[in-house]
């Protein structure tokens, strides 16, 4: 009976273990998501800047005046 009993509690024991590994893989998988998104959002304002950055330099550049 106790060795039903520890075998019992063994797999108790593993049962909580692979749920733990996994809520910590769903929590890494999460914090990866979280990353990659701060990632993307980052670089697509640099884009932005940068595009905002080329409009205002060829508006200048294009609309000096005229010194013929």
């Amino acid at each position: 009976m106790a060795a039903a009993n520890g075998s019992r509690q063994e797999r108790s024991h593993l049962f909580l273990k692979s749920e733990t590994d996994s809520s910590r893989e769903e929590e890494h998988l999460f914090t990866s998501v979280k990353f990659l998104r701060v990632a993307i959002l980052f670089f697509m304002e640099q884009n932005i800047v940068r595009m905002v950055i080329k409009a205002t330099i060829n508006r200048v550049y294009f609309l000096k005046p005229c010194t013929c």
